[in-house]
């Protein structure tokens, strides 16, 4: 939230996709949030905002769930899960 401006990740080097695949096997959850995982760790980001708690699993970074478990609920209720 308090960033000063938006960095715009663009990259796919193989080292980051590596990397991102050995914290998925290491924290037991699917490949991309593994890999996005990897990006932040070596973006330095402190705390990661999301709406998947599969991320409290890193210890790299904070992490802030945005959604109540009621609002969360809601939301697969909309998206028809």
């Amino acid at each position: 939230m308090d960033a000063q401006r938006i960095h715009w990740y663009d990259e796919m080097p193989e080292d980051v996709v590596r990397g991102g695949l050995s914290q998925a096997s290491d924290a037991n959850v699917g490949g991309w949030d593994g890999y996005y995982a990897q990006v932040a760790i070596d973006q330095g980001v402190n705390t990661v905002l999301t709406i998947d708690d599969d991320f409290e699993r890193f210890d790299a970074f904070d992490t802030e769930v945005v959604l109540s478990p009621d609002e969360f609920t809601e939301l697969n209720r909309f998206l028809g899960n």
